[in-house]
């Protein structure tokens, strides 16, 4: 039996597997998909509370961080203009905002050789069906078990509510105010070159009837050409249909090309990665990161009363840090009496 299981090997479960090692406490942790952190890129895009950087100082320690004060700009029918708050929603807005922050380098590789370390203590392809608090056991849809005496759930809080059924009552409620996390996809691109007046750019495109947003992060890669990363959110209709997101990035490469007469000539490779939920838009107040007993919650989607009200994202989990680093230490302490 593991002292503590950590569910979810995003950051969300990057940064509890840290803090758990650095307390030397034995750990376990399940990820769904095959690769941990996979989905990190779309959820650091920009950080835009400076006391995010040094929540994770201790996490990311050698990573450097550059300000960036220039305002995004929006790209039209082959012209440049500033970039201000859209019609769209407060999630796809939050990115719009100055002052932010970015890596200084590839992003991916940082947290990469943060998973190295922590990846022998991961199972991957471990996706939960059911979850018994009372038992301390997850149930895998493989067949496979895990027993625990503890765990930090670091996955969105809609899943928890699925597998953990009627178990959670004593928060069912403020969990049915939680909007349901939003889908999309990351397109990646190295360039020779990408002329931009900003390091964060706004590009409006259709698809079909739907008109969709990107936003892009440039940055210098690090064999000396541009990293280029689109973020690009989707509404339902697009994100359950797994061709109709295959039909989607094709447009997008299209209206890209067509928009930027510089991309087809300087695009050097690209990676897609689909996300199916981007959390951290809206998020339920708690006063603790116990949810019952022994479930603790780490992640995006709860926001503690002495937490800045305007934070989200990575902000917000950023945030909850110091708080998971004091309830790990305490919970580890209560388990050794």
């Amino acid at each position: 039996m593991n002292q503590f299981m950590i569910v979810g090997g995003g950051i969300s479960g990057l940064i509890a597997a840290h803090i758990l090692k650095d307390l030397g406490v034995d750990f376990a942790g399940l990820e769904p998909s095959g690769d941990l952190a996979m989905h990190f890129p779309l959820s650091t895009v920009n950080v835009f509370q400076e006391q995010t950087l040094d929540a994770l100082s201790s996490i990311l320690s050698e990573q450097a961080w550059v300000r960036d004060d220039v305002a995004p700009s929006f790209r039209a029918k082959g012209n440049w203009v500033p970039a201000g708050p859209t019609d769209n929603p407060e999630s796809e807005n939050y990115w719009l905002h100055s002052p932010r922050w970015a890596m200084a380098a590839d992003n991916l590789e940082s947290i990469r050789s943060l998973s190295t370390i922590i990846a022998p203590s991961f199972h991957c392809h471990k996706k939960v069906a059911k979850l018994d608090i009372a038992g301390k056991t997850i149930h895998c849809t493989d067949e496979s078990t895990f027993s625990y005496e503890k765990i930090v759930w670091c996955l969105p809080l809609q899943e928890l509510a699925l597998v953990s059924g009627n178990q959670l009552a004593a928060i069912a409620k403020p969990l049915r105010t939680l909007a349901k996390p939003e889908s999309g996809f990351m397109l990646e691109f190295k360039c020779r070159r990408f002329d931009a007046p900003s390091s964060l750019i706004v590009f409006k495109f259709r698809f079909k009837s739907n008109h969709l947003e990107a936003i892009a992060t440039i940055s210098p890669a690090d064999d000396q050409g541009i990293l280029v990363q689109w973020m690009v959110w989707l509404p339902e209709s697009i994100s359950e249909s797994h061709e109709e997101v295959a039909k989607c990035v094709k447009s997008f490469r299209r209206e890209l090309a067509k928009e930027f007469d510089f991309f087809s000539e300087s695009h050097e490779a690209s990676r897609f990665i689909f996300i199916p939920a981007i959390t951290g838009a809206s998020a339920i107040t708690h006063e603790t990161l116990h949810l019952f007993n022994d479930l603790i919650y780490f992640g995006p989607e709860i926001h503690l009363p002495s937490s800045t009200s305007q934070a989200r994202y990575l902000d917000r989990l950023a945030a909850n840090v110091p708080f998971l680093r004091e309830t790990l230490r305490t919970e580890s302490i209560s388990n050794t009496l």
